[in-house]
């Protein structure tokens, strides 16, 4: 297998410690990195720049595309050492800051916008983005960076995007491209002895209870006695809006204690107090329940949602979640289930050693074994290669992988929005600054100098214009 490497479009292998190279690719949008070592001495004099394009090939087919983002430079005798890191193509998607805003358009319409109004000058396509089915009914860009923006809309829709090494955006469905071999004891597809198999129980959880933050119920009355003197009620629940108060049967006016001024109604209504508050001359008479306050409170969200088969096999593990962004029951219940698909049996991960090419982050590896007693659907997390001999010839992969199973908690994240959505009716005005700059020229002549010689003398007659006398140069004559 032949190895390439070419820096800015010129083939370098040369000039590269074959030994030195390392490449990781990582899980979807994760960062892919490549590293190297340049060397130069009297016979070579190549030196690598920051920004400057590299890519790797193997065998015809390029495994690496990206630009060089750091340089270190050592010293030896007369050999001068270049260690080079590179970045992958999504580098060049954090150039420009994106203020936009989406409404009932299709991901693939979004990214393919997103493209061309901010990374066309790089070259970039989307050959490779699905969801032309998937519609989105908003999504904003608040001042992010492409990349966040692909990060933000893979969040909305669940969905995973990588940048490929020849600056093709990829955008699928998770979880759906398999690996282009499985493992099994009679393979031959890996290092027999490197494959290792994890299986942990200590994170193990089965009976999750969510606390989450409050719901709008339905509305209900509070009612309390007056007596002509307290003038301080407490609603018992903290309403979500404004209640309407009655006293007798009859309404009367409610402000927002703090907010609004005594004199103009009747009582004030404190949210975080969870009281109303009579001003003076309307303090209600005595009387049994006369006064009723009407409103929607909120309602705090407790969810428990245990795994029988879990707890049945391990034994009863409890673990509560504090979310304050949940909302619902619905809510609170997705997310115990995601904690539970994840956490209610042992997680498996693992790693392998292979010199067959293809593996890639992201990809889904059947694992059969009848010596290990394993049979396992597993995530790509990520993949190493280094090579074994100074020709480039020999690249050995290292593989780590996670139990599917163990993402369920990871997807249900992924699924939530940022908080940093531009809302409805919002407007930002984005004031640029340019700093500009002039010259200005000026010029002058002078005229040539009369030359005059003494002596010099003082007189009055118009005529004498030679010689003619200045203060402090000239003689009475």
């Amino acid at each position: 297998m032949s190895t390439i490497l070419t820096i800015n479009a010129v083939d370098r292998t040369s000039s590269i410690v074959s030994t030195s190279i390392r490449k990781k690719d990582n899980l979807n949008e994760r960062v892919d990195s490549l590293s190297f070592e340049v060397t130069t001495h009297a016979a070579k004099t190549f030196v690598p720049a920051i920004n400057q394009e590299v890519t790797l090939t193997e065998g015809g087919t390029k495994v690496f595309g990206g630009v060089i983002v750091a340089i270190s430079q050592t010293t030896e005798r007369k050999i001068v050492r270049y260690d080079i890191t590179c970045k992958d193509y999504s580098q060049y998607l954090d150039r420009k800051m994106v203020t936009e805003r989406y409404e009932n358009e299709t991901v693939y319409e979004i990214i393919d916008d997103l493209i061309t109004n901010y990374a066309a000058a790089d070259s970039f396509t989307v050959s490779n983005v699905g969801g032309a089915s998937v519609t989105v009914a908003s999504i904003a860009f608040n001042r992010i960076p492409l990349s966040e923006c692909l990060k933000k809309l893979s969040k909305l829709t669940n969905f995973s995007w990588y940048v490929d090494y020849d600056k093709d955006i990829h955008f699928f469905s998770k979880n759906t491209e398999p690996a282009p071999f499985s493992i099994t004891d009679t393979s031959k597809k890996y290092i027999y002895d490197s494959l290792v198999i994890t299986e942990d129980l200590s994170q193990i959880r089965n009976s999750i209870t969510v606390e989450g933050g409050t719901k709008i119920g339905d509305e209900r009355s509070i009612f309390a006695d007056g007596d002509g003197v307290i003038d301080v009620f407490d609603t018992v629940v903290k309403f979500s809006n404004q209640p309407v108060i009655e006293v007798g049967g009859i309404p009367v006016t409610v402000g927002v204690d703090g907010f609004n001024d005594d004199a103009d109604f009747d009582c004030m209504w404190s949210y975080n107090e969870k009281t109303i508050r009579f001003t003076a001359g309307n303090i209600p008479a005595a009387g049994t329940r006369n006064i009723e306050m009407i409103g929607t409170p909120l309602i705090p969200i407790l969810v428990r949602v245990p795994s029988a088969v879990s707890i049945a096999q391990y034994g009863l593990y409890e673990s509560i979640i504090k979310d304050k962004s949940i909302v619902s029951n619905e809510q609170a219940i997705a997310r115990a289930k995601a904690e539970l698909s994840a956490y209610a049996a042992t997680i498996n991960d693992g790693s392998f050693k292979t010199y067959t090419t293809g593996l890639r982050a992201g990809q889904v590896l059947n694992i059969n074994s009848t010596a290990r007693s394993k049979s396992l659907s597993v995530l790509i997390q990520s993949v190493s290669m280094q090579y074994r001999d100074h020709e480039g010839l020999k690249p050995e992969y290292s593989v780590n992988f996670a139990s599917l199973r163990s993402l369920g908690i990871i997807d249900y994240l992924l699924g939530q929005l940022d908080s940093d959505d531009l809302r409805d009716g919002e407007s930002i005005t984005l004031l640029n600054y340019i700093q500009a700059s002039e010259n200005i020229g000026v010029s002058d002549t002078v005229s040539a100098p009369t030359v005059t010689s003494a002596p010099y003398k003082y007189s009055n007659d118009p005529e004498t214009t030679v010689n003619k006398g200045r203060y402090s140069y000239a003689t009475f004559a």
